[in-house]
């Protein structure tokens, strides 16, 4: 196994399931809060990346020397993507991933909160 996939099922076998939307809730069935009855919610394992693409936007490609071009940058990795179609479809799916300490890291973190995803599930590893 890969190592970022055997971390994310080893954090997975940790958590405590089940998940109500917002909050953990009992074995009962019942939010821990309220009295709401448990919400099934989508637990979602793999991976969350920071993809850049770069494109050469000139004619003619130098072998030996600088190009003009531009840089994208997008939020991808499988399981990133499919949590966030569930988010957006007004589920609350838990992502279990790593993500790195760094910038990039932080802005997979941050759309993930602007969607309203639940990370409990997210591992943040590395060095800055």
């Amino acid at each position: 196994m890969e190592g970022s996939t055997r971390l994310c099922i080893e954090r997975a076998l940790k958590l405590p399931l089940p998940l109500c939307s917002k909050v953990l809730f009992s074995k009962l069935g019942f939010c821990c809060y309220c009295t709401c009855p448990a919400i099934p919610v989508q637990v979602v394992v793999g991976g969350a990346v920071f993809d850049l693409t770069a494109k050469v936007t000139s004619s003619r490609i130098l072998c030996e020397g600088t190009n003009r071009g531009v840089l994208q940058t997008s939020l991808g990795g499988v399981g990133r993507n499919l949590a966030e179609v569930l988010a957006r479809l007004g589920l609350h799916p838990w992502l279990i991933t790593a993500v790195g300490k760094d910038d990039q890291g932080q802005k997979i973190l941050q759309h993930m909160r602007e969607l309203g995803m639940v990370r409990l599930g997210c591992e943040i590893v590395g060095r800055v």
